[in-house]
């Protein structure tokens, strides 16, 4: 399973995904930043400040102190 299924951000040799973006040296990393160079999205939605068991037998997303929109952007979008 991936990380958000056993709400971690390690992969299986104990490294810290979030932590390994400069350096790219696990394969996960790797292909995420393979995947958004060839696909280049005009918008990418990073969401792993999620929290387990904030409620009973529900998972959160984002940080408690996120803004709940983007107030660079219009709020209808």
């Amino acid at each position: 399973p991936d990380g958000r299924v056993d709400a971690t951000r390690f992969n299986g040799e104990g490294i810290d995904l979030n932590r390994d973006f400069i350096t790219q040296s696990q394969p996960e990393t790797q292909e995420t930043v393979s995947l958004i160079k060839e696909w280049n999205p005009m918008v990418f939605l990073d969401t792993h400040g999620y929290v387990k068991n904030y409620a009973p037998n529900k998972q959160g997303l984002i940080e408690p102190c996120t803004p709940p929109y983007n107030p660079n952007y219009e709020y209808d979008l």
